[in-house]
């Protein structure tokens, strides 16, 4: 089924006008009967199955499947269908919400291997088996399937190797089945699943993640050995490969809004937490941290918690084992990100230097870092390292010119600090003091080896030389100087107090009064916009978050997890009408030009397009067009019909679903001012057209790989842009919005 699905789960706000509330608690599908309104993703085939089912129901359409859940939560829709544990998943975060157990069609899920892999298949099944024998298999849908707030972390998995590797392909956009958590680390119910499989097979486990259009092509091929990602087992696909045993039963599922008992909210506010009264709660540290040692020296009369992993930490926080959790600076936009129901409690608590650790017996290779540490910060290369894991927050590696000859360093770290620090990306650990490391190593012209252990091991191993030495964010301290000796500084972090938000008595309120007020604030921006450039070169102190679409800013500003976000003038406008709680805060920030985008090896096409833009612009159909979509209400225009004609001349235009007035999916058809305008030109030169749907993020690359002919969705032109692909003349301008919560305006 999931090839039919376009999967989403960041929930966007913008809620279409126009039904009202049930007042009726359904609690089963027959009560959908007679003629019902039911909200579907856009582009999906969940309306056939409604309609098959409910023949009767008034069908609306929503971008995502978030969309669909928000407008069943605030009664512009009495139920939403999608799959059940996509649903599930959405109805633990959003209160209010609740997903009816009957089906309205049943679907199994499996884990597939090639069909001579017959060994492996029935590896799989009984390792299926063995969990559900053993309780873990119920463990892992408490883990994944909880009835409220996010999944909890994944448990930590030591794989032997003897017998090789075990490829797993999935598609880790599925949560909850398979996911990026904050850490940038693959996580979910299957990835889980083949840690087990892989446990049982004596190997290591390689997780690959792909396009799900891509996994069976990757598994017949032999790219991987198994794939998995809440994959429906079906007969057509299983002429193909072989399936397990299904390892979850799903299917179509509703959700639907259910009533909640009624809170004494004088009991709430006494449970409140503030800055001030954290003192006799129970208090959430890394063991062997400074934030340790800091909470016990002020905070004497408190219960201090220390917990190997952050992991473990983050999990007692969201069960309420502890009250608050202390977290490094750098750390908190990932947290956020992932962890919606955490909010920030108090900011730089404290601040601390941080540095090298080395054994006592080891002078020469501290004065060696101390040297090389000297080195990086005269000629560029820290500041460049710094800024993009600390203030950019991009987790990119920079390119590092291997030196090895002289041996090995071996480097202690703990990979369960997360980003910006150490994180898994791509199957590799990189952060900012990975990468300081490898510039070491080539620097001594040695062979990188990571030791990664729980945090609170590391100075142990320091110690005994099983390490030679310490580069994950070791505050130095007074106590610890006894054990080990510190390098120079080479970072200055801080703590930040995180507790539920629902615990919190008052949070920190960002106040606008000027545009530059968003110079040290929280900005949401959409991958791969000019918006990300500008934002480094004019505020660089903001923290930047990227989203890829609109409507995933506008969840993450209503949730407070963003500060402000900068979004197309126009875009801004649709999206505030339907979010009264939001308003355009400044909408002259900066404007650029717009334009098609063509490849540079194909001048004739760019030049063919410019003569009809031309030609559009005499004959005034560019001002009925720009009148349509730029001035009158977009969500009210209708898009005019086309031919496509079978000339055999074909035309693949790339574009990105992000909203209007540019490029948008409603109502089972592609509409917007961009969308018009290749479709004429498709139609008056004679093009077969073809529309195929990507990232932002991915338009050009696609252009220049000749996947696309031309990419189009409000594209703006930029000195950057223009030296990898030809743009067209400029069609209209880009004006930003930065939009911010109504309450928040001075």
């Amino acid at each position: 089924m999931k090839q039919y699905l376009q999967l989403s789960f960041l929930f966007l706000c913008i809620i279409i006008s126009g039904c009202s509330k049930s007042g009726t608690q359904i609690t089963s599908l027959k009560q959908l009967e007679g003629g019902h309104i039911i909200a579907v993703p856009t582009g999906t085939v969940a309306d056939k199955f409604v309609l098959d089912r409910f023949p009767d129901a008034k069908v609306v359409y929503y971008n995502t499947v978030a969309d669909c859940a928000l407008a069943v939560r605030e009664g512009k829709a009495e139920a939403a269908a999608y799959d059940k544990p996509v649903l599930k998943n959405i109805a633990s975060k959003i209160e209010g919400l609740t997903v009816l157990d009957e089906l309205l069609i049943d679907d199994y899920y499996g884990f597939a291997v090639q069909l001579s892999q017959a060994e492996l298949k029935t590896a799989v099944d009984q390792t299926l088996a063995q969990l559900k024998s053993e309780g873990t298999y119920n463990e892992m849908m408490q883990r994944w399937f909880p009835e409220s707030g996010a999944p909890k972390s994944m448990p930590t998995f030591q794989f032997t190797g003897e017998n090789g590797v075990l490829r797993f392909g999935t598609a880790a956009v599925t949560e909850p089945m398979a996911f990026y958590n904050a850490q940038q680390q693959i996580v979910g119910f299957d990835i889980e699943f083949a840690a087990y499989i892989a446990q049982t097979l004596g190997k290591k486990l390689e997780v690959i993640d792909m396009e799900f259009s891509a996994l069976l092509p990757a598994l017949i091929s032999g790219k991987v050995d198994m794939i998995g990602a809440g994959i429906s087992i079906t007969e057509e696909r299983a002429k193909k490969v072989l399936f397990s045993e299904s390892y979850y039963e799903s299917g179509i599922a509703a959700i639907v809004q259910f009533s909640k008992k009624v809170i004494d909210e004088t009991k709430i506010s006494e449970q409140k937490l503030t800055p001030e009264n954290i003192g006799t709660k129970k208090i959430g540290v890394l063991l062997g941290s400074s934030h340790e040692e800091y909470a016990m020296n002020n905070y004497p009369k408190a219960k201090i918690f220390p917990f190997q992993t952050l992991s473990d930490m983050f999990m007692a926080l969201n069960s309420k084992k502890v009250d608050v959790a202390f977290l490094e600076d750098p750390s908190i936009g990932e947290m956020l990100n992932d962890e919606s129901n955490f909010g920030i409690l108090k900011k730089n608590v404290f601040k601390a230097p941080i540095g090298a650790a080395f054994n006592k017996k080891n002078q020469q290779l501290k004065e060696q870092y101390n040297a090389f540490l000297k080195e990086i910060q005269s000629n560029g290369v820290y500041n460049d390292i710094y800024t993009r894991w600390i203030d950019q927050n991009l987790h990119e590696q920079g390119k590092i010119e291997v030196k090895s000859g002289n041996g090995k360093l071996i480097v202690g770290i703990s990979s369960d600090l997360g980003f910006p620090f150490i994180g898994m990306k791509d199957g590799k650990l990189v952060g900012f003091d990975v990468e300081l490391a490898q510039h070491f190593a080539a620097y001594l012209g040695k062979e990188l080896v990571l030791s990664d252990m729980p945090f609170g091991s590391l100075i142990a191993a320091l110690s005994s030389g099983k390490i030679d030495l310490i580069h994950s964010s070791l505050t130095i301290t007074e106590e610890r100087k006894e054990m080990v000796d510190f390098s120079d500084v080479n970072f200055e972090s801080g703590a930040t107090i995180l507790a539920l938000k629902e615990n919190i008595a008052q949070t920190e309120q960002a106040i606008f009064t000027t545009i530059d007020d968003i110079g040290d604030k929280r900005i949401g921006i959409n991958s791969g916009t000019v918006h990300d450039a500008f934002l480094q070169e004019n505020y660089p102190k903001a923290q930047r978050f990227l989203y890829d679409f609109p409507s995933d800013l506008i969840l993450a500003l209503k949730m407070e997890k963003l500060d402000a976000i900068m979004l197309d003038n126009i875009s801004a406008q649709v999206m505030i009408k339907h979010n009264p709680e939001l308003v355009i805060f400044n909408n002259d920030i900066f404007n650029t030009p717009l334009g098609i985008g063509f490849n540079k090896k194909n001048p004739k096409l760019k030049q063919e397009f410019n003569q009809f833009l031309a030609d559009i612009r005499n004959d005034k159909t560019f001002d009925e067009m720009s009148q349509r979509w730029f001035v009158d209400d977009p969500e009210l225009a209708v898009m005019p019909k086309f031919e496509n004609p079978k000339t055999g001349k074909k035309l693949i235009a790339g574009i990105a679903i992000a909203d209007l007035p540019y490029v948008a999916y409603m109502n089972g058809e592609y509409v917007g001012f961009d969308i018009e305008m290749i479709q004429r030109f498709a139609e008056r030169n004679q093009y077969e057209l073809k529309i195929l749907t990507l990232e932002f993020s991915s338009l050009i690359a696609a252009l220049q790989s000749g996947k696309v002919d031309l990419i189009a969705d409000g594209i703006s032109i930029s000195k950057e842009r223009a030296e990898l692909i030809d743009f067209s003349d400029a069609y209209a301008d880009f004006q930003t919005a930065v939009v911010i919560a109504k309450k928040n305006m001075a």
